[in-house]
């Protein structure tokens, strides 16, 4: 009987807490969030028997609880939670709307976005989330991945990793963690693609601090781009006055602060009434300094076309392409002031299928040093897509379309726990290594690097030479790997659980984590390993729980 199952078990815990003085009671870091009753006695009788320990997926747990010992009862119980939790500010983007907000916000609004979620195919799908939780205050680390990826989790927080799912605090320098290769999700909202590309102009070059709107570019092709943008989104203005490379938007067709044309001068609290500047205004970013510009939020609900046309405009006016004076190979950046818009970039470049790293550099402008973040868009296929889909106006279009691009492919890696893999599926064709070797035209050593992963290019190949559809599908997934660089306590930090069903997964901050309760990590670990487990949930019903877990067979 499962019911009196459960309520025996209950008993039992709440027996084991009230008498836990007599034996051994551990309590993790942060106070009341995971509590183990163990007797002491009890493990060194199981370990006098001989009895095998058996690890958890957590170092920490481990430690505690000295393994669990093969024969032997242990209780592990938390609240709803416990384990799976983000930092409040990471950010989730609903891919039906293309509208991003940070979990905190997704909590304070109600709304349940649907999140892209890893499935068992290796594919991003959308699946709705459940819930969102408030999970409190509780400590922290963050983890940071090659390319500037970085996301603020709990330390028992599982991600993706080359060898299954792993909590963050089990991360080394080095290890491999999965991130999308892209985010194709858009909104059917936006502007005119004129509007939509003025506001790039703008936020690259455009001074939004002084009485007037200013832009400040030296590039003839763009300079009439803008105006045309202007004719379009807002009839009547044009590029006016000019100091130097600095011109002013004139808005001929003033209004009045009631919204009627004026012909000549109308005045909102002493100040010309321009239309450019008020529709900057109400986006937001009017009077921000380029350390503090950013990405309105509506932008990211733009339809394909509208983010294309932002982009492009952005990336004309910050934006460098140039080639490699050694070997001629292509090399596409991005450099701002402001460290929110950059990211805000690369998150929009990934809707494209284009990868950008992003570093922190100290540059110098005359005697003066400032912060920047600086994207490197340096891998052929980002490239090829770059200059095919966003591309640039003006000179660097040109030098895009006078170049050889003599690049090779530099295709991303699958991490290194793939080469046994390859090497079972070689096995099962019933063909030799050399003979692989042969088929691919390699010669040498490095066929396959246990230390470097090998990348998804060269698995397909080998797929192809053995007709292997698992190696195919590993390959063709949706999934790019990134090397963790470091995992950093940042204190306690107030989190947020998203409670994602059937594949438990979801993407926050642009990198692929978890949402199981380390509870439930727990048991299906043992349980992996031959292991009666009883597992009971307080919130879910017999049949929800027995259904989610036959989907994840």
């Amino acid at each position: 009987d499962v019911d009196a199952a459960v309520a025996e078990a209950d008993a039992v815990w709440a027996e084991v807490r009230a008498e836990a003085g007599a034996g051994r009671e551990i309590v993790s870091d942060v106070d009341g969030l995971v509590q183990f009753g163990i007797r002491q006695d009890d493990i060194a009788a199981a370990m006098a028997r001989g009895g095998a320990l058996l690890d958890t997926p957590w170092p920490a747990v481990n430690e505690m609880l000295e393994g669990f010992v093969a024969g032997s009862l242990a209780v592990v119980a938390g609240p709803p939670g416990v384990g799976k939790c983000i930092d409040g500010n990471s950010l989730v983007m609903d891919v039906v709307s293309g509208v991003v907000k940070s979990a905190s916000d997704w909590f304070l609004s109600g709304s349940l976005p649907f999140v892209a979620s890893l499935s068992t195919d290796g594919k991003l799908k959308a699946v709705r989330v459940s819930h969102v939780l408030d999970q409190g205050i509780q400590a922290c680390v963050r983890v940071d991945l090659q390319g500037g990826r970085w996301i603020v989790t709990t330390p028992e927080h599982p991600f993706f990793t080359g060898n299954g799912w792993q909590p963050a605090e089990s991360l080394q320098e080095g290890d491999w963690v999965a991130t999308p290769l892209a985010l194709p999700y858009f909104g059917d909202g936006g502007p005119s693609l004129e509007a939509a590309r003025l506001l790039g102009y703008l936020l690259g070059d455009g001074g939004l601090t002084d009485r007037v709107v200013k832009f400040t570019n030296v590039d003839m092709d763009i300079l009439d781009d803008v105006q045309a943008c202007l004719d379009v989104a807002f009839p009547g203005t044009r590029i006016g006055c000019r100091w130097s490379i600095t011109y002013c938007i004139v808005d001929y067709a003033r209004v009045n602060s009631g919204g009627a044309h004026d012909g000549k001068r109308g005045t909102v609290r002493g100040t010309i009434c321009n239309r450019v500047k008020l529709w900057l205004n109400d986006l937001g970013i009017w009077g921000k300094l380029s350390k503090e510009k950013f990405i309105p939020s509506e932008v990211f609900s733009w339809r394909r076309e509208a983010v294309q046309n932002m982009l492009r405009a952005l990336f004309s006016c910050d934006g460098s392409v140039y080639q490699n004076g050694k070997n001629g190979y292509i090399n596409i950046s991005f450099v701002s002031a402001s460290e929110v818009l950059a990211y805000q970039v690369t998150h929009l470049l990934l809707r494209f299928g284009i990868w950008g790293a992003i570093r922190h550099r100290s540059m110098k402008c005359g005697e003066k040093r400032f912060d920047a973040w600086c994207i490197t868009i340096s891998d052929r296929l980002s490239i090829d897509a770059f200059i095919a889909v966003i591309g640039f106006v003006g000179r660097k279009q040109k030098v895009c379309r006078a170049s050889v691009h003599p690049m090779k492919i530099f295709d991303h890696r699958l991490p290194p726990s793939i080469v046994p893999v390859i090497y079972k599926e070689i096995a099962r064709a019933g063909l030799s290594l050399a003979r692989v070797k042969e088929e691919l035209g390699l010669r040498g050593h490095g066929f396959l690097k246990k230390d470097y992963g090998v990348t998804c290019n060269r698995v397909r190949r080998i797929a192809d030479v053995c007709s292997s559809t698992y190696l195919r599908s590993l390959a063709d997934a949706d999934v790019r790997w990134l090397r963790v660089k470091s995992v950093v306590p940042v204190g306690n930090r107030h989190v947020y659980d998203f409670i994602v069903p059937e594949l438990h997964n979801f993407v926050a901050g642009d990198i692929i984590v978890h949402n199981t309760a380390m509870c439930e990590c727990v048991a299906e670990h043992l349980a992996a390993r031959g292991r009666h487990v009883l597992y009971f949930h307080y919130e879910l019903p017999l049949d929800e729980m027995l259904r989610r877990k036959l989907l994840r067979l």
